[in-house]
């Protein structure tokens, strides 16, 4: 498994842009969009775990979206997610 890091990080490879983005179905372009944030743009929830699974695990769904509390199964897998409310912490 790669370390883990931001979807910026990993997509500041050429290869592994053009990679990420044939298995997402989507454009490099379209990647560096979403996680430069690039007017405003952000990583859709829906998106998320896709990329998670297909960079392995290096891009977790809490880096790309910090604003929602993620769910996991009990060997991590993403099963689910809840809309982070203003001041809400996420319980230990």
């Amino acid at each position: 498994m790669l370390r883990v890091m931001t979807l910026i990080e990993f997509i500041s490879d050429q290869g592994r842009r053009r990679a990420l983005a044939e298995a997402l179905d989507t454009s490099p372009d379209y990647l560096w969009q979403m996680a430069s944030g690039w007017r405003g743009r952000r990583v859709p929830l829906g998106r998320c775990p896709a990329i998670e699974a297909a960079t392995g695990g290096a891009v977790l769904c809490e880096e790309m979206r910090p604003d929602v509390i993620w769910e996991r199964d009990a060997r991590g897998r993403v099963l689910g997610y809840r809309v982070r409310l203003p001041g809400q912490r996420e319980a230990a």
